[in-house]
């Protein structure tokens, strides 16, 4: 892949799992008065979240998704911060898990968290694409 065209998908693929997360998890708070903090290395997502105008059709997309959710009051993250990369650990070592060439494992500080299984990503899942 041309190293623009990598550095996109990793965009989308980024922006996806933060909006997965949070679709995953809010019924856990929906009803009640919360401050949501998004917090990534990846500038393209906190330009979604925060600003709701990311660039392209596929960052489109996901932040249609992400506005349906705040209009009907599931969410509304309050605070977005940017991280280094380097201080994105738990997301670092979490992404290794499913790197088939790397006998990953959870880290120790993870290791009290019980894993979620999210939703498959078909078609119906995404309510701001027609039918």
């Amino acid at each position: 892949l041309p190293a623009r065209m990598a550095r996109r998908d990793q965009q989308v693929a980024e922006a996806l799992a933060m909006l997965l997360a949070l679709l995953t998890w809010c019924p856990q708070w929906r009803g009640l008065r919360i401050r949501l903090m998004v917090r990534t290395d990846n500038m393209a997502t906190l330009t979604m979240v925060a600003k709701m105008q990311p660039k392209g059709k596929r960052l489109g997309l996901l932040a249609r998704e992400l506005a349906l959710d705040i209009a009907a009051g599931a969410f509304s993250p309050e605070v977005v911060a940017h991280l280094l990369g380097l201080d994105n650990s738990a997301a670092d070592a979490l992404s290794r898990l499913s790197d088939p060439d790397k006998k990953a494992s959870i880290p120790a500080f993870l290791s009290t968290i019980s894993s979620t299984r999210c939703p498959a990503r078909v078609h119906s899942w995404y309510r701001s694409i027609p039918a």
